[in-house]
């Protein structure tokens, strides 16, 4: 049999354009989490856009300043607490140094006549410490782990040209999809072969989740940040101010959270309280920690979970697996990528048992 002409142009067609489609993927792949971070960022910030060109009249203006504002706001506090780290930790390690040179690790004498819970924990501490064999293995283990850090601060350093390249092309395209989003959406509509139904079904399911996913993160996260903020002051830590916006930044970071402030903060106070005999210092790290893993963790564990997976009408579990599965598969942007996909996969099966019960009870 013959192939007509058409068949063989539509064949042709569809070879030509799975090749093509293939060598953009190829092309484009090293930026993939830079577009996908860029149409998150559009969608978060869209509202903001539409309010700011409603002010000044300009929607090219408009996306400049929104684009220049979240560059400042989102890159400026990473620089700062990436600086403070680096100078704590050289400052820490000279002070080990130190004191693993003199023997003092705990900063305070233990005379024969006290008897307080401190030298009484610290005592046989300092007798493991002051052994040569130990003192220089753990002398050793520290120039390791310095080299370890080192080495990935190097890593970093030589990764930066590839990280200003993702944040550009992030940036440009979060620009233009401020600009152009509407547009782009209604070609996408005309081009899925979906009934209307179903395209405003599926549209629908994208907003709620990634409304779900970004705000509901972002609420827990000030809530999380305000009360770290607030045990902070309770408990005397300075700059309760600071540590909270570092702990609303980190509650952001799945993974992370805000254990890696107030966890270290209080285990120090406990520390030092105890190595200077100051009980007032020890209790005030008990109550810290205490207020950390009760109050602040718990909103995490509560709230996240009914504000995202009740606003996107996916399972909270669901919502967990996609938000790591994602993390693990496309980096950080997966936190919001991966549920919107399994929120997808579930709209798509309640589409097909939708339509499958119409033509059941039809026939």
């Amino acid at each position: 049999m013959v192939m007509k002409k058409e068949e063989y142009f539509k064949y042709f067609f569809l070879v030509l354009f799975a090749l093509i489609a293939y060598l953009s993927y190829k092309i484009a792949q090293p930026f993939v989490g830079a577009i996908l971070a860029s149409f998150v960022l559009a969608y978060t910030f869209y509202p903001v856009y539409k309010w700011l060109v409603k002010r000044i009249k300009s929607p090219t203006a408009s996306g400049i300043i929104i684009s220049l504002t979240l560059i400042v706001l989102l890159i400026a506090p990473i620089f700062f607490f990436a600086n403070t780290l680096v100078t704590d930790a050289r400052v820490g390690y000279v002070l080990i140094k130190q004191k693993l040179a003199t023997g003092n690790i705990f900063g305070v004498a233990c005379p024969d006549s006290v008897t307080s819970f401190a030298c009484t924990v610290t005592g046989p501490l300092k007798t493991i410490l002051a052994d040569p064999t130990t003192n220089a293995y753990l002398q050793e283990s520290i120039s390791k782990g310095t080299n370890f850090v080192l080495k990935q601060v190097s890593d970093f350093l030589i990764s930066i040209p590839t990280i200003a390249l993702n944040l550009v092309v992030t940036f440009f395209l979060m620009f233009y999809l401020f600009i152009d989003g509407e547009k782009l959406i209604t070609r996408a509509r005309k081009l899925i072969p979906l009934s209307p139904g179903h395209q405003n079904h599926i549209i629908k399911k994208i907003q709620d989740v990634t409304f779900a996913v970004i705000y509901g993160s972002l609420i827990v996260a000030l809530i999380q940040g305000a009360l770290g903020g607030l045990g902070f002051w309770m408990f005397g830590v300075g700059s309760p101010l600071l540590w909270g916006l570092l702990m609303a930044i980190l509650a952001l970071v799945p993974l992370v959270g805000t254990a890696m402030v107030w966890l270290p903060a209080g285990l120090f106070l406990i520390v030092v309280g105890s190595s200077d005999g100051n009980t007032d210092m020890v209790w005030r790290g008990i109550g810290l920690l205490l207020w950390g893993t009760l109050v602040v963790s718990t909103v995490d564990n509560l709230l996240k979970p009914k504000i995202i997976g009740e606003r996107a009408g996916v399972h909270p579990g669901l919502i967990l697996i996609g938000a790591l599965g994602g993390l693990a598969t496309i980096g950080f942007i997966g936190f919001v990528i991966g549920p919107l996909v399994l929120g997808l996969l579930k709209t798509f099966i309640d589409i097909y048992e939708r339509d499958e019960l119409k033509s059941s009870s039809s026939k």
